[in-house]
């Protein structure tokens, strides 16, 4: 079937070996003769999602269906446990610490560090010991199991007694969970237990500890601040009093009576010169910027930074000069008495001009010289200055760190003395910034198992891990499932999709032409054919399932490669048909006998041609003797053609060659001239000759027969036929530039990718979409194509 898809199939003409006529068939042209490969990215969108999850439903349900049992199982069997909680709301800390005001900061930012510490306060080793001993929780069978024990048991060895100390503690923080409630600062604290009365009475006992444990933190750590600073007081006294007695004495040795920085004149005078320094500094790189000016080449420029108003008029009286007396000079000459004279007025005015410039040159240089004297000696006059104020300050410096030191312990002694007395009253007051907002009461139903929650995500984890598992074994698949992946993996076209019978529904829905096959294949025998629904042996009930069943979804497939076929050629239909296949098993022989019966139902004589001589099969179908006369006696010569053509006893005009007696070497009879001869023959005699051979990867009859053939038909079986061995054949029949019509997909199931093609096309049912009317119409309308290319 000739198509232009991705420029990758393009037709060629080849002619057949018994006739001039040509036809087309698939086949691309690369350079290298690499002609079978093609990639093309599938894109897994929700279709492909759906059409994984519908191909492996039964798999997704039962891994689903397990999951769900065993969550639903464990829910139900799980011990009921019931939750108390108690609300805490735990407000800012007072502002008035005893040494340090706090440090002001976000107040968002501090609370949570607040709250994520009281969390970790209340799920302490030593809060949960204190609520076990004073609940006597070892005792009580609901929290400690099998491990409780009477007061008179509790008197045990050391070790022991710690073992079942850490026991507890860990039961305790199992069943215990602390939740800060988003933008508050209150803390809700739940305890689960299977006594619902046990889960609230412990949730209130840990909330009472953890408030009395707050305060008991608060008071000794307040009085242990009131000790230390007892300490430091006396301890600062001493320093205090040697200090002051220190700085006495140096005030009385360096006769010191008092200093003050800002009325001092040395400091202003050294503040004057510093100001009188940096103006000279500037004052000087100007000037010398115009005096290396004057070194330059660009002398003209100096007026920028001296101006000048005579040399500005000189130069520019000597401009004009000049211009005058080159123009004069051009007009009149040299020698002319006028020229003459405005050559002197030139020399006069340029040697003014020079003159003047001189002295300005001079004065820059002068200039520049002063500013660089004038700067050294206020440079000098700082240094003196400078250090005048360092000797007048030595002393100074020295009594100013004696006398902040003794003011700084004296505040420091009247700030700890005030701490001191408000840590003896704060100890007296029992403050707590921790409140109790609902207490914890008896719950009346469980918290958990939540069987509901459990239950649905139960359900979400078991339809993903079905899921998970169907798109991972898809994932594994390395066999031909779809016509997608022959258009994928070769440049083969699709005739047909033949549906596998075991997946077809009849217009009821309850599968009867599956059951009819099934009951066939049980109750069959092998007389004669009188009535195709009930008589037949299981290997005609499904490979004449064209004549048995013409109404079916199947028959309908094989009708519809009929009508490809009738379509692939250009004048007329390909005539000799090897249909062949890459393995055994996958359909090959079967879809020779009906392409052959559906050819015949146009009313075109046909010859089934049995070619397989390794494993024959076609005799059993027709329920014909294969021992004595049949393809391979006619090709060694043992039997002429009409001893060997029998009748199909199925349709008047379809006639058949069984394979007779397995010979020895089946390919060189075959690939004999004899062969040769008989397939030019039959082409003049029949319409239409089909030829069933081996699979091409097993022998080279495939390969030998394919060059006689006008086309070639490779049957392929979904979910069966492996890609690596459908490219090798590709690769086989392209090196013998065999004409290779497409494939036919053989046994596409619903549960398949490739029920969208059946099902789009063919619909759910087999017996009521097609009637006699439809089919016979059909049948005619193949049979006028069928005349016409012939």
């Amino acid at each position: 079937m000739v198509s232009d898809r991705d420029n990758l199939i393009i037709p060629n003409a080849v002619a057949s070996p018994s006739t001039d006529a040509t036809h087309f068939y698939a086949r691309p042209t690369p350079p290298g003769g690499d002609w079978g490969r093609r990639t093309r990215a599938t894109a897994w969108g929700l279709r492909t999602f759906w059409l994984v999850v519908q191909k492996h439903r039964s798999l997704i349900v039962g891994c689903s269906v397990a999951i769900f049992l065993l969550v639903a199982i464990y829910t139900l069997k799980a011990d009921k446990q019931y939750e108390g909680t108690v609300s805490l709301a735990i407000y800012k800390e007072s502002q008035e610490q005893l040494i340090n005001p706090p440090v002001e900061g976000p107040d968002d930012w501090n609370a949570n560090i607040d709250l994520d510490t009281q969390v970790k306060v209340i799920r302490s080793e030593t809060l949960a010991w204190r609520v076990i001993q004073e609940l006597r929780l070892d005792e009580e069978v609901a929290f400690a199991g099998d491990s409780a024990r009477s007061a008179e048991q509790a008197v045990l060895k050391s070790e022991s007694a710690e073992d079942h100390k850490e026991e507890l503690i860990a039961k305790f923080e199992k069943n215990l969970s602390v939740v800060v409630l988003p933008r508050t600062r209150i803390l809700e604290l739940h305890f689960l237990s299977t006594d619902p009365e046990l889960a609230a009475r412990i949730a209130n006992a840990l909330a009472n500890d953890y408030i009395d444990l707050n305060y008991t933190t608060k008071y000794d750590a307040t009085m242990r601040v009131s000790t230390w600073l007892g300490k430091q007081l006396q301890d600062l006294q001493i320093q205090i009093q040697d200090a002051e007695g220190k700085l006495a004495k140096y005030q009385a040795e360096h006769d010191i009576l008092g200093i003050d920085e800002k009325q001092n004149v040395v400091f202003d005078q050294l503040s004057a010169i510093n100001n009188e320094l940096t103006k000279s500094v500037v004052d000087r790189i100007q000037k010398q910027a115009a005096y290396e000016l004057t070194n330059s080449e660009h002398t003209e420029l100096i007026t920028r930074f001296v101006p000048d108003t005579v040399l500005d008029k000189l130069r520019s009286d000597s401009i004009d000069a000049k211009e005058q007396y080159e123009q004069a000079n051009l007009q009149f000459g040299p020698n002319y008495p006028k020229v003459k004279e405005l050559e002197h007025v030139y020399q006069d005015i340029s040697s003014a001009y020079n003159e003047e410039r001189r002295n300005v040159l001079l004065k820059i240089k002068n200039d520049y010289q002063a500013a660089v004297d004038r700067e050294r000696m206020l440079r000098k006059e700082f240094d003196d200055a400078k250090q005048a104020a360092n000797q007048l300050n030595q002393n100074a410096i020295q009594y100013g760190v004696m006398k902040r030191e003794v003011e700084s312990n004296r505040n420091i002694y009247q700030s700890l003395l005030e701490h001191m007395k408000e840590a003896g009253v704060m100890a007296g007051l029992k403050s707590n910034n921790i409140r109790i907002i609902d207490p914890a009461h008896v719950p009346s139903r469980p918290s958990k198992p939540n069987v509901l929650r459990n239950l649905a995500v139960g359900l979400l984890l078991a339809l993903a891990a079905g899921v998970a598992m169907a798109f991972f074994i898809e994932g594994l698949d390395n066999t031909v499932s779809s016509p997608d992946d022959i258009r994928d993996l070769t440049a083969f076209e699709v005739l047909a999709t033949v549906p596998d019978i075991s997946s077809i529904d009849t217009a009821s829905g309850t599968g009867r032409f599956h059951r009819l096959l099934r009951r066939l294949l049980l109750h069959g025998n092998t007389a004669p054919q009188t009535n195709p629904l009930g008589t037949e042996p299981p290997e005609q009930s499904v490979a004449l399932v064209s004549s048995l069943r013409p109404q079916s979804v199947i028959s309908e497939s094989y009708r519809a490669l009929r009508t490809a076929l009738l379509l692939s050629g250009v004048g007329r239909a390909p005539r000799i048909l090897v249909v062949t296949s890459t393995s055994p098993r996958e359909g090959k022989t079967t879809t020779s006998v009906n392409t052959a019966i559906v050819l015949a139902q146009t009313g075109a004589k046909v010859l089934l041609v049995d070619a397989d001589m390794r494993r024959p099969t076609v005799h059993r179908i027709f329920s014909m003797e294969n021992g004595e006369l049949g393809l391979s006696t006619l090709l060694s010569g043992q039997a002429k053609v009409a001893d060997v053509i029998r009748p199909s006893g199925i349709v008047p005009t379809l006639n058949v060659i069984t394979a007779g007696p397995i010979p020895p070497h089946p390919s060189e009879l075959l690939g004999s001239s004899l062969m040769k001869k008989h397939i030019r023959d039959w082409e003049e005699e029949f319409d239409y000759v089909v030829l069933d051979v081996p699979p091409v990867l097993l022998v080279t009859d495939a390969v030998v027969l394919s060059s006689l053939a006008n086309g070639v038909i490779l049957v392929v079986r979904s979910d069966v036929t492996r890609k690596p061995e459908l490219r090798r054949t590709e690769d086989i029949l392209s090196h013998v530039h065999a004409p290779i019509l497409g494939v036919v997909v053989n046994a596409i199931s619903k549960q398949s990718h490739n029920h969208y093609y059946h099902g789009y096309y063919y619909g759910a049912s087999d017996t009521s979409y097609y009637s006699n009317e439809y089919r016979a119409k059909s049948d005619s309308e193949d049979s006028d194509k069928s005349a016409e290319a012939s």
